[in-house]
């Protein structure tokens, strides 16, 4: 009988070790048989509902099921679990019983930069560091700074993407990664991490923001902006690829959240 703790042990077995303190279960009973399994980045209401729909009972999602993280709050009576957008989710994986479980970091390091890195076909490390695997610098060949943006546009296939002001025409060659929501203001240490390494000329990101932008636009680095989840769906399509090779008796699905926001 496959359930939740078989494939939790088979993650861990993966990642060559424990899951980490914010990875594991969120909701429901680990130990039940499992039905089918749905992969997503975010256990949003369209996620859960397409679990339903598939017959599916276990959902491995990479972001957490709630807001605010629970490590972002010391609230004891966690009354943040009543929040609309709370309790809309769970009270669909309840209603559909529905078991949950969060892999966070532990994909990452299996699946997500790794892909991330193909995915925008960056091949030629100009430099690394030696504290985390993720610390590289990227060679490519000069091109110009837009030359550069439109790349990036094709290779995640989004029709507008944010990006610095920087002159269009700017040749550019050494490039940071910042996947997911590493180039957050909350995250800069990341970042800072890379630009240890040597000169960098731009910082590619999944999600930023106002203070990210500025830290690396005032030391002369171009940013440009995909998305959180875009830059973490195909790690975790071939995640859910590998899950359902390896566990061929259970139907796997992979559902894509897509990027919620649009340019008017």
């Amino acid at each position: 009988m496959i359930t939740g703790k078989t494939i939790i042990s088979y993650i861990e077995k993966l990642a060559g070790h424990s899951l980490y303190q914010d990875e594991g279960p969120q909701f429901g009973d680990i130990t039940k048989q499992i039905s089918g399994i749905t992969v997503c980045w975010m256990a949003c209401p369209q996620a859960i509902t397409s679990t339903a729909e598939k017959k599916h009972n276990f959902i491995i999602c990479h972001e957490s099921l709630t807001y605010p993280y629970p490590t972002f709050t010391e609230e004891k009576e966690r009354q943040y679990l009543s929040w609309p957008t709370n309790t809309q989710r769970l009270s669909l994986l309840g209603k559909n019983d529905i078991c949950l479980c969060r892999i966070h970091f532990s994909l990452d390091e299996l699946f997500i930069y790794d892909n991330f890195i193909k995915q925008i076909e960056l091949k030629e490390i100009q430099a690394a560091g030696t504290k985390s695997v993720f610390e590289k610098i990227y060679k490519i060949a000069p091109m110009s700074y837009f030359e550069l943006v439109k790349k990036i546009k094709t290779a995640v296939g989004m029709n507008n993407l944010r990006a610095t002001r920087g002159s269009p025409d700017r040749i550019v060659e050494t490039i940071g990664v910042a996947w997911g929501g590493l180039g957050l203001f909350v995250n800069v240490g990341y970042m800072q991490s890379l630009i240890n390494l040597g000169p960098i000329d731009v910082m590619i990101c999944g999600e930023t923001d106002n203070y990210g932008m500025r830290f690396c636009k005032e030391i002369g680095i171009e940013v440009i902006e995909t998305s959180h989840e875009i830059s973490e769906n195909e790690g975790l399509r071939v995640f859910a690829d590998n899950v359902a090779k390896t566990f061929a008796d259970i139907d796997v699905s992979f559902f894509e959240n897509k990027n919620p926001w649009t340019v008017y």
